[in-house]
């Protein structure tokens, strides 16, 4: 039972972090089809640039529950060795692509005229993060399978050792009761003014 509640709690976590991941994925995206909507004649106007500043506060809103879910893995004891490294690599990773997406974006709002170089550099700069969420996805999976596994393997420690100590126990019983009916046929115990005498059993002839 304790197995099976350790695995639903996981998959409900797995859940809720590929939902977070999601939701900052559909903000990339409307912000990316956005900006190839106002790049189309190469002009921003104030206009487009509020709509795009919009676009980017949710975007913040999105990955701030993405931050608070890997803080939430990285403080579990079950993640480690190679589970908790790479998690590790791939958010600093993705971190480092989504700053780098909202610094392109912030200096194309400084301009009025949209040149090619500029669309260049930002379809770089959402490939790059778009992939850097990928592979940080998908080391959430695997991070929480490692933690999943984890509790498995100390929960299978646990009962073993509550099963060695129950076996321990019995097998203690059983001998004390071997040991106490051998003696009771060895010694003859007789009540004498309220003391007991013990005297060995002769033999029989």
């Amino acid at each position: 039972i304790s197995k099976n509640m350790s695995n639903a709690i996981m998959e409900t976590l797995k859940t809720e972090i590929q939902g977070n991941i999601n939701d900052v994925q559909g903000s990339v995206d409307d912000l990316d089809n956005y900006l190839k909507t106002s790049f189309r004649d190469g002009v921003l106007s104030d206009a487009e640039k509020e709509t795009i500043r919009t676009h980017l506060i949710t975007l913040a809103t999105e990955k701030k529950d993405v931050d608070k879910q890997y803080d939430t893995l990285d403080r579990m004891d079950d993640l480690t060795g190679w589970a908790r490294t790479l998690l590790k690599t791939a958010y600093d990773e993705y971190i480092i692509a989504y700053n780098s997406l909202v610094t392109s974006i912030n200096d194309i709002l400084k301009k009025t005229t949209i040149t090619a170089s500029d669309r260049t550099s930002l379809n770089t700069a959402f490939t790059t993060h778009d992939s850097k969420l990928g592979e940080y996805s998908k080391r959430v999976s695997e991070a929480i399978e490692a933690i999943a596994e984890k509790k498995k393997q100390d929960l299978s420690s646990t009962v073993s050792a509550k099963i060695t100590t129950l076996e321990d126990a019995i097998n203690l019983r059983v001998k004390t009761e071997t040991l106490t009916e051998t003696l009771d046929g060895y010694y003859i115990k007789t009540e004498t003014d309220n003391a007991i005498e013990v005297s060995k059993k002769g033999i029989l002839s």
